[in-house]
């Protein structure tokens, strides 16, 4: 399981890959 901080939006719960947020290219 993912314990950090998302580093995309800074938000606990889900890792960048997963951050739905993220802007994909």
């Amino acid at each position: 399981s993912f314990g950090g901080a998302c580093f995309v939006c800074g938000r606990s719960g889900h890792r960048a890959a997963d951050c739905p947020n993220k802007q994909r290219y």
